[in-house]
């Protein structure tokens, strides 16, 4: 009895085993036949060159010339140009490339000449300074100076300069009597109205300007910069 069982369920397992080989292989013929029919539309997916129409440049910039056609063809896409367009923009290049270039050589030639002012400048400037005298009359000779005041270097002259009465040495002396001949000594107020009052024609001056050499470089200064 149990034998029979046996045989029975084998057989259903073989029956079973069967009808899935027969299943797999009616989907393997499915399979194939989609595959066929994926490689037979495959050949009509490749990509065909477009057109001169779609493919055409935003701008040919660079182009060719064929002598044989007479035509003017666009290096990249291949598209046909108007010869009188590509003339007028060659034309119209060259004229703005003449102008940039004129304005180049004349910028050159500003910059060349600045050049050789420059270099003017720094020989004048390693020049060793000419000494001339002091334009105040101190008597000295100093060096010139194109940025100082009066044209020369600063210099101790006021003290010299005293010594010749030609200023007075201190701020309680700057009165003198001035005649027709000139001027005296540089004295007190006093001195100077007694003197001017027993002479004929003399009066008194009053000097006005800064005393000592620090007072005068420092006023010079100010006016210097107020210029």
């Amino acid at each position: 009895m149990s034998d029979a069982v046996d045989e029975l369920a084998i057989a259903r397992k073989a029956r079973a085993a069967a009808d899935e080989l027969a299943d797999l292989r009616a989907q393997n013929a499915r399979l194939v036949e989609l595959l066929d029919v994926l490689r037979a539309q495959s050949a009509g997916i490749a990509e065909t060159p477009r057109p001169h129409a779609e493919q055409k440049c935003y701008r040919c910039a660079a182009v060719y010339v064929d002598n044989k056609r007479r035509v003017v063809e666009c290096q990249r896409c291949g598209a046909e140009l108007d010869p009188i367009e590509v003339l007028h923009e060659f034309a119209v290049r060259e004229r703005r490339f003449l102008a940039s270039n004129d304005l180049a050589k004349r910028e050159l030639a500003r910059l060349h000449a600045e050049i050789e002012a420059l270099k003017g400048d720094l020989q004048t400037a390693r020049r060793p300074p000419t000494r001339v005298e002091c334009p105040r009359g101190c008597g000295k000779f100093v060096a010139a100076s194109d940025v100082h005041p009066r044209g020369v270097a600063p210099h101790a002259c006021y003290a010299a300069r005293a010594k010749r009465h030609l200023v007075p040495r201190v701020i309680q002396e700057r009165w003198r009597v001035v005649t027709d001949a000139g001027g005296g000594r540089w004295t007190d107020m006093v001195t100077a109205t007694r003197a001017a009052a027993v002479t004929a024609g003399a009066r008194v001056e009053e000097y006005l300007g800064p005393i000592g050499d620090a007072a005068e470089r420092a006023t010079e200064r100010r006016a210097l910069e107020r210029r």
